[in-house]
């Protein structure tokens, strides 16, 4: 679980195919304000995202990539700022 303040930035280099939003077990597209370049996801958490959401990339060969986030109020308390995170897969 990778935790994140509201109008927080996240990237990672995925080299992965297009993925989806995990609800409920349901594929959904991405969430809005994310995009997917050059093999590298990137997502910058607007007003309104709080909570978890689970991101899924399938990979041609095996199996599937998660990456769970969780979207806390800005500010929100004992939590150091961050402004950006990066993953490398």
């Amino acid at each position: 679980m990778t935790p994140i303040e509201q109008l927080q930035r996240i990237d990672f280099n995925s080299e992965l195919p297009p993925g989806h939003l995990s609800v409920t077990g349901d594929r959904r597209l991405l969430p809005t304000g994310s995009t997917l370049r050059g093999g590298v996801f990137y997502w910058q958490a607007g007003p309104g995202f709080l909570g978890e959401y689970e991101l899924l990339f399938e990979r041609p060969e095996g199996g599937p990539v998660r990456v769970r986030v969780m979207i806390q109020p800005k500010g929100y308390a004992g939590k150091t700022a961050v402004n950006r995170i990066t993953f490398k897969f």
